[in-house]
């Protein structure tokens, strides 16, 4: 509707470019149909959007499906408000920006049926993001989310903060296709599943970060991973290769003495979806720096030939990839104490004892 942007720019210089301005706008465009005469307009100015939707209802203009919709969407409105707000680099006034009436429309018949806190607090950094850069969000993910729970949407943020990112920047969530069956004679105990003989690095990090099946699964019916197990193989030489989990790089290169001139290295698992790439922007939570850690230090304890550091990021993620190289988190005092292997020579020789298995193979 051509009249949308039309309507928020004669809003914006009563209310001020927000959120709430917005909706209120998009509420003129859909139920006054854009016309701007109307004496509930002024209403709409004065930011009394409260009494035009009592008039809506009172009139029988909308619908208690379409007036509960609208309540929810001004609730969004104003957490996004104060997300804003809250911001060290937040700047009130008009912008010239056009939004997609498109866009908001989907946004509303998705968002307003949402009652839930957590998951308006997602719905409204969604459209915190929106309103900061057009286009943050594309309908499908929009949709994605509409058709998660707030248990779903839980599962989603544990997975989201254990995610790596390969060298070829695609983003995984590790796993094994390695059995963790129970083995009587032979295994480490003291985990909610059991690292048995066969256990390789990725079982033992899914094991202990808790990535069970079950979370798959649900990840994979909301769309949120693709359903096709990957092996993602990546050499090592002596120069650096990087992996991260965008808030910091595990450096990893063939020592120096090393008889060869490369290693043929794999990270196993499964591909976040497009979705899910664009919904790490909503998620509170950082990635885990533990789970960087102990990925690292797994690296490090079965394959001696590969020198492996860790540091920290220091530039914004729509930045280039930097990190502070004066300082190796891995060896330090500081971060020793930062993991979830109580016995990592214990879970190293049993990886080693797999891997040499496989080698006289």
């Amino acid at each position: 509707m051509d009249k949308f942007n039309e309507i928020i720019k004669v809003i914006n210089p009563v209310l001020g470019f927000s959120a709430k301005s917005l909706i209120s706008g998009f509420i003129t465009a859909i139920f006054y149909r854009g016309n701007i005469k109307k004496a509930e307009f002024e209403k709409i100015k004065n930011g009394q959007i409260d009494e035009v939707l009592k008039t809506l209802i009172e009139d029988r203009r909308i619908t208690f499906t379409e007036l509960y919709k609208c309540e929810n969407i001004l609730k969004l409105a104003e957490k996004v408000d104060k997300i804003r707000e809250e911001k060290d680099d937040f700047e009130s006034g008009n912008t010239n920006v056009e939004f997609d009436f498109d866009w908001f429309l989907r946004f509303f018949e998705s968002a307003g049926y949402i009652s839930n806190e957590n998951m308006q607090d997602l719905w409204a950094r969604i459209l915190e993001g929106e309103m900061e850069n057009k286009g943050s969000f594309t309908l499908r993910t929009l949709s994605t989310l509409a058709n998660m729970c707030a248990d779903e949407a839980k599962i989603f943020a544990e997975c989201a903060k254990l995610r790596i990112v390969t060298p070829y920047n695609e983003y995984f969530l590790i796993n094994s296709d390695q059995a963790l069956d129970v083995d009587e004679d032979n295994y480490i105990s003291g985990f909610s599943q059991v690292i048995a003989e066969d256990s390789d690095i990725f079982s033992v990090m899914a094991t202990i970060y808790k990535i069970s099946i079950g979370k798959i699964n649900v990840l994979e019916q909301c769309g949120l991973i693709h359903s096709i197990f990957v092996n993602n193989t990546f050499d090592i030489t002596k120069k650096p290769t990087i992996i991260n989990n965008d808030i910091a790089a595990i450096v990893l290169q063939l020592k120096p003495d090393c008889e060869f001139e490369e290693f043929t290295f794999e990270i196993n698992g499964y591909r976040f979806s497009a979705a899910a790439l664009e919904l790490f922007q909503v998620i509170k939570e950082e990635p885990s720096l533990e789970f960087i850690l102990d990925f690292g230090r797994l690296i490090e304890a079965t394959h001696s030939f590969i020198d492996v550091k860790i540091y920290k990021r220091i530039g914004e993620l729509d930045r280039e990839n930097i990190y502070d190289d004066r300082y190796d988190i891995l060896h330090s005092e500081e971060y020793k104490e930062r993991t979830n292997i109580f016995d990592l020579d214990a879970v190293a020789k049993h990886i080693e004892k797999r891997y040499k298995t496989l080698d006289d193979e």
